[in-house]
C-alpha cells in the first residue's frame, strides 16, 4: 500500500479498520494525503470516530437487507405451505394440547362454520378427546383408523382419520387429517359381496360336482355287484376308484376356505384308505407307511397326482402280495421347492421276475399314469424293481394357475 501511495504521490495516508460488534474487521476506511504528517491527533480521533459510525452505518444497513431478505423468504413459505394445507383433501387440522385449533384448510373451516381467524377452540365437548389423542399419540407417534358416521338417519358415510404428533420445542401438537371414503367402501363392500357370491357358487358347483360322481361310483358298484364275471368286477372296481380320486378333490376344495388350492398332504391320506378300503382283504395284512410335507397345489395338478397314486396303490394292493402274503406299501411326497415335487410310491412284494419295460402297452394302469404324468404334469417317470416296485415320479407344481 505504501508503494502504490508513492507512486502516486500521496504522502500521507491513515487506514482505519471497520469492525463487526464481535470486533473482527470486515473492511478499511483509507485517507490519503500529497502533504506529508498531514493529520493531527485530534483529526485521527475524529476520524476514528468516522469509521466507527461508518462501520455501524453498514451493519445496520447489511441487517436491514437480510432482515427483508428473511421477511421475503417468511412470506414465500408460508404462501406454500398454506397453498399446500388448502390442496390437502379432505379436511386438515394443526391441534395444540389445549385443544386449540392453530391452522386448518377451507373444508375443515365449512365443516365447523368458521370463518378462518388465527385460532378456534374445538367444540367444548371435543377438547378432552383431542387431549386423549395427544397423550396417546405422544407415545404410538401415528394412528390411522376408518370411522363410521350417521350425519344423517340413514345416511351413513366414512371417513379415514389419520394423527401424526409432533414436538416442538418441548410443545406437542396434533396434526390431523380426515379423509371422505364412503364412496371407496361402497366399491370394497360390492367387490367382497360379489366375491362372496363367486364364493358361493363355486362351492355348490364342488358340492354338486362331487355328489354327481358320487352316484356314478354308486351306479358301478352296483353294477359290480350284479355281474358274475370276475374282471368285468375288477374293472368296474377300478373304474369306481378313479372317480372317487376326483370326487374327493372337490369335496377337499368344497370344504376348504381357499377354493382353488387343496393340500395335497390330507388329500393323498384320504386317497390311499379310500383305496385301501375298496380291498378290504389285502389291507388287512398290508400297511400303509405314509410321508408328506404340508404342500398346496391347485385342482388342475391335485386330479392327476391322484388319478396317478390310485393307479399305482391298485397296482399293488392287487399284485404285489399274493397267497395272502402280508407286508407295507410307502407313499411318499418330497418338496423340492422350485424344482417341484417327488412322488415315490413302493411296495415290498413279490416284485417281478427279469426285467420289466414298464413303457410297453399292458394294462390300462401303466399307460394310464405314463400319460398323465408326461403329458399333464410335464414330469418323469422311474421305476426300480429291485425290491418290489419303487415308482418315483417327478413334476413342476407351478404349471397351471389360481382358477380364482
Amino acid at each position: 500500500m505504501r508503494l502504490l501511495a508513492s507512486k502516486n504521490g500521496w504522502r500521507s495516508i491513515i487506514s482505519l479498520p471497520l469492525l463487526e460488534e464481535t470486533g473482527d474487521p470486515f473492511g478499511v476506511l483509507c485517507i490519503y494525503s500529497v502533504e506529508a504528517n498531514i493529520f493531527t491527533f485530534e483529526e485521527v480521533h475524529l476520524l476514528e470516530e468516522l469509521g466507527g459510525n461508518l462501520a455501524f452505518g453498514i451493519r445496520n444497513l447489511r441487517l436491514r437487507v437480510e432482515r427483508k431478505l428473511t421477511q421475503s423468504a417468511l412470506i414465500h413459505e408460508k404462501e406454500l405451505t398454506d397453498a399446500l394445507i388448502e390442496a390437502t383433501p379432505g379436511f386438515f387440522c394443526v391441534m395444540d394440547n389445549n385443544g386449540v385449533i392453530l391452522r386448518m384448510n377451507k373444508n375443515m373451516a365449512r365443516l365447523m362454520g368458521k370463518s378462518r381467524d388465527p385460532l378456534y377452540l374445538v367444540y367444548r365437548s371435543d377438547i378432552d378427546l383431542a387431549k386423549e389423542a395427544l397423550h396417546l399419540l405422544i407415545n404410538v407417534k401415528h394412528l390411522e383408523e376408518d370411522i363410521r358416521f350417521e350425519l344423517e338417519p340413514g345416511k351413513i358415510s366414512w371417513w379415514r382419520i389419520s394423527g401424526h404428533s409432533v414436538n416442538i420445542t418441548g410443545t406437542v401438537y396434533l396434526i390431523a387429517t380426515a379423509f371422505d371414503i364412503t364412496q371407496r367402501k361402497q366399491i370394497e363392500n360390492n367387490l367382497q359381496k360379489t366375491l362372496r357370491e363367486k364364493e358361493i357358487l363355486l362351492q355348490e358347483l364342488y358340492h354338486r360336482t362331487k355328489n354327481n360322481m358320487q352316484v356314478i361310483s354308486s351306479f358301478l358298484a352296483m353294477q359290480a355287484m350284479a355281474v358274475d364275471d370276475e374282471k368285468l368286477q375288477i374293472i368296474l372296481s377300478e373304474m369306481e376308484n378313479r372317480i372317487g380320486a376326483m370326487a374327493l378333490v372337490h369335496e377337499k376344495l368344497y370344504k376348504s376356505k381357499d377354493l382353488t388350492n387343496i393340500n395335497l398332504k390330507d388329500y393323498l391320506r384320504d386317497l390311499a384308505n379310500l383305496v385301501f378300503r375298496g380291498f378290504p382283504s389285502v389291507s388287512e395284512r398290508v400297511s400303509l407307511v405314509f410321508e408328506a410335507e404340508e404342500v398346496f397345489v391347485t385342482m388342475d395338478i391335485a386330479i392327476p397326482i391322484g388319478l396317478v397314486v390310485t393307479e399305482l396303490l391298485t397296482n399293488s394292493l392287487k399284485y404285489a402280495f399274493p397267497d395272502k402274503r402280508s407286508g407295507r406299501i410307502i407313499l411318499l411326497v418330497k418338496n423340492l421347492g422350485v424344482d417341484g415335487l417327488e412322488l415315490h410310491v413302493s411296495d415290498n412284494g413279490v416284485g417281478i421276475a427279469g426285467k420289466f419295460n414298464f413303457e410297453q402297452k399292458g394294462t390300462i394302469g401303466i399307460p394310464t399314469v405314463l400319460s398323465i404324468v408326461r403329458k399333464q404334469l410335464c414330469g418323469s417317470v422311474q421305476l426300480d424293481t429291485t425290491y418290489g416296485f419303487h415308482w418315483k415320479i417327478s413334476f413342476r407344481c407351478d404349471l397351471y394357475g389360481k382358477r380364482v
